[in-house]
């Protein structure tokens, strides 16, 4: 007797990211978002941390101070992954199917 071979489907969660500045009417060295650093800024892009929303962190308190996404750091960031059977897909926003496997 053969079996019919079982399909599995992997799936990925994809989220947009970015680099955070913060934008200020004080002057002061680039101040960039960073969850490792010390005060959670950093003087370096290439420290900076990605991520979807800004951070909630405060440089200064000039009126109108804000992050701001820098320009040409969104990356697509995989933040979730699950193989579910052909018939099942994953509930929420930005799945993507990457492979299909027969077993």
């Amino acid at each position: 007797m053969s079996e019919t071979p079982e399909t599995i489907c992997h799936w990925e969660q994809v989220q947009r990211q970015w680099k955070w500045e913060w934008a200020s009417y004080h002057s002061h060295a680039a101040a960039y978002w960073t969850a490792g650093g010390e005060g959670g800024t950093t003087e370096l892009l290439d420290l900076a941390t990605l991520a979807p929303e800004p951070p909630d962190l405060r440089v200064d308190l000039a009126y109108g101070s804000r992050w701001e996404k820098v320009s040409g750091t969104g990356t697509n960031v995989v933040v979730a992954a699950v193989d579910l059977p052909e018939s099942e897909s994953p509930v929420g926003e930005g799945w993507r199917l990457v492979e299909t496997v027969s077993r």
